[in-house]
């Protein structure tokens, strides 16, 4: 579908979703819509499309996070972020991403380690992600705090 239908295609599903108490699009189609919002910044429309979803996946409660933590509402992010029945790597890289966009590197690196510590082996973007926040800190200029890089343990 062209995107331009898409989009017109998402505000007619997401009005009609929204008035109405009965939800029948499949969950492939629900999710196609939510990410749709979310990047398009309508947070809000995505959070009440979410909300009457009655069969939610990974794919749902990821774009979710992402979405609120893309748009700097890390309450919304991590209170969604907690209630994520299972978290996969693309959950944590949401959540990471959204806190080193917007320059939150000592959450980014909390989370990080609370990833590692639940067991989750972290992955290239999470390591990318961290090391970019270790030089927007300024942390390699205060000598030897990046030598978290070159932990054994860490990937």
């Amino acid at each position: 579908m062209h995107k331009s239908r898409f989009l017109n295609f998402s505000r007619g599903y997401l009005h009609s979703a929204v008035k109405s108490n009965e939800f029948s699009y499949s969950r492939i189609e629900s999710n196609r819509v939510l990410k749709d919002l979310s990047k398009a910044g309508r947070i809000d429309d995505a959070r009440n499309l979410f909300d009457k979803m009655l069969d939610r996946d990974d794919f749902s409660w990821n774009t979710m996070v992402a979405g609120y933590a893309n748009s700097g509402r890390f309450t919304e992010a991590e209170k969604l972020f907690y209630e994520t029945p299972v978290k996969s790597s693309i959950t944590w890289t949401g959540l990471i991403s959204g806190y080193c966009k917007y320059g939150f590197e000592n959450e980014a690196f909390e989370l990080f380690w609370e990833m590692k510590l639940q067991g989750q082996k972290p992955e290239s973007i999470h390591i990318r992600e961290c090391s970019r926040a270790v030089f927007n800190k300024g942390f390699a200029s205060k000598g030897g705090t990046n030598s978290w890089l070159c932990d054994k343990d860490l990937v």
